[in-house]
């Protein structure tokens, strides 16, 4: 029972990996080193309490990533108008961000722990954002421009 739930599982996640999965993916990766990196300067660099750091670490980790969607994940979207596809971009992912930072600041704020650490409550958070992320911007932010379909 389990050998097949296993292989039902692994089926469907290899089903699922489709190379724009696998280019958000590794977007996504160089967004959290954005957010992570200005989050730790802010914090120990600057010592700006982690939760006001989280604050700013998420709109610059946005702005990087929405411009390296737009430019290889989802390529046909490069027809979108950028600055309303931007401000799409902006509130789906300001969604996933408002995810992440509830969690995010629960655990800082409730696990010492993480308040010590406060990159592995991003790790935590910021997983789980990833989901809410990837269909707010494949659904929302960069569908394909309406094309006219008048003869």
């Amino acid at each position: 029972m389990i050998g097949r739930l296993y292989s039902w599982a692994l089926a469907t996640v290899k089903a699922r990996l489709t190379p724009e999965v696998l280019r958000y993916a590794l977007v996504g990766g160089f967004g959290f080193a954005v957010d992570a990196g200005v989050l730790v300067l802010l914090n120990s660099g600057f010592g700006v309490p982690p939760v006001v750091s989280r604050a700013i670490s998420i709109p610059v980790s946005i702005v990087a990533t929405w411009y390296l969607h737009r430019t290889w994940t989802f390529r046909y979207a490069r027809e979108n108008k950028p600055l309303k596809e931007l401000a799409l971009y902006f509130g789906v992912q300001g969604a996933g961000g408002l995810v992440a930072f509830v969690i995010y600041s629960a655990l800082v704020l409730t696990i010492p722990l993480m308040a010590k650490w406060p990159a592995m409550a991003l790790v935590v958070s910021d997983a789980i954002a990833f989901f809410v992320n990837y269909l707010g911007a494949k659904y929302l932010a960069f569908r394909p421009a309406p094309t006219d379909q008048t003869k």
